[in-house]
């Protein structure tokens, strides 16, 4: 899985520079990044504080682990297994290995 380039409080201050009027393209080459991960951010995160912020990524995580877990039971299922429930992964990692 690709390394963020960027941590979460990063974020956060670029947008908070950005909204109190530093030029995009200015800030953008300062920090190293394309404008359109910038307007990537600010349409994903804009008006988010840093716990919302974690609280969406958290989310998103478990949102990844449950689909994986269905279509996981909708393989075993389509394969004959009895045992759909027997083992309830709790990291994407466990589904992989």
């Amino acid at each position: 899985m690709k390394k963020a380039h960027f941590t979460d409080s990063q974020i956060m201050a670029i947008l908070k520079k950005a909204d109190s009027g530093v030029a995009i393209p200015e800030l953008c080459r300062e920090h190293g990044m394309s404008d359109s991960s910038f307007y990537k951010w600010r349409t994903k995160y804009g008006g988010m504080d840093a716990s919302l912020m974690t609280r969406m990524k958290e989310l998103e995580g478990q949102n990844r682990r449950l689909m994986l877990f269905v279509l996981t039971q909708r393989e075993r299922l389509r394969m004959g297994s009895q045992t759909c429930l027997s083992y309830i992964p709790r990291t994407v990692t466990e589904f992989t290995h």
